[in-house]
């Protein structure tokens, strides 16, 4: 087990972006002026860090402890040469880590390198909207250094405004952020996906890639919007286009 947490954390701090984000985040915590703003500000860039543990690469406690307990139900298997060919396409093959199956959970999400895959839904899906769905977490993979940029800047803005407005009180201070973490934040993710569809249909077409978005929309709604990810119809919208 602490090796697994070891080889998570050395994974996640490989970048020196990474590191340097978190020298100026202890920096700028130390620098505020009473212990209940240090708090404010841990809890807020928890949640920045937290919500972006998909893309950037010094993922939290609680998202290495969610992968953890993931890693005892989830499966390697032998990665296919479809998939092996994609990499090389998309130019991940050496950040491609594994690719894991699992039962429950999300349809498919990437951390640490590391591809992880619903079984349910690799049932539905043909091996051309399979791959169309590796290639949108490929993507993320390639991007992995934008998605950082993206959580650096808004952190940044965050720290901007925690160290230069002015508040009436320390509960409203803390009350504004938290409220710019969740405004902020939604944009920013959907952005995140809406390029990662990009991405992928340029390694697999774009008609491939719609099928697959549409095959994921057979069990839900069409227009639902979620915290993490833009409608099913809006990300077609955007391939169309």
């Amino acid at each position: 087990m602490l090796g697994k947490v070891r080889k998570i954390i050395r994974v996640g701090f490989g970048s020196k972006l990474a590191i340097a984000t978190v020298v100026f985040l202890a920096a700028q915590l130390i620098a505020l002026p009473t212990p209940f703003l240090r708090l404010a500000a841990l809890l807020t860039w928890s949640v920045f860090a937290e919500s972006f543990a998909l893309f950037v690469l010094c993922p939290t406690l609680a998202s290495t402890l969610r992968l953890l307990l993931l890693f005892r139900k989830a499966k390697p298997i032998d990665m296919p040469d479809e998939i092996k060919t994609l990499s090389l396409r998309m130019g991940v093959q050496k950040k491609v880590r594994k690719v894991m199956v699992v039962d429950g959970l999300y349809n498919a999400f990437v951390m640490c390198g590391i591809v992880v895959l619903r079984k349910e839904l690799l049932d539905r899906l043909d091996v051309e909207r399979s791959l169309a769905v590796v290639a949108h977490e490929f993507a993320h993979i390639r991007d992995a250094c934008y998605g950082t940029l993206v959580t650096v800047l808004l952190v940044a803005l965050n720290v901007f405004m925690m160290n230069n407005l002015t508040y009436p009180s320390e509960g409203i201070r803390l009350i504004a952020q938290l409220a710019y973490s969740l405004i902020s934040m939604i944009p920013a993710k959907w952005y995140l996906e809406y390029r990662a569809d990009k991405i992928g249909a340029e390694a697999v077409g774009k008609t491939t890639m719609i099928k697959a978005l549409r095959t994921l929309g057979d069990t839900k709604d069409l227009d639902e919007h979620s915290f993490d990810h833009p409608s099913i119809n809006s990300r077609i919208r955007r391939l169309e286009t």
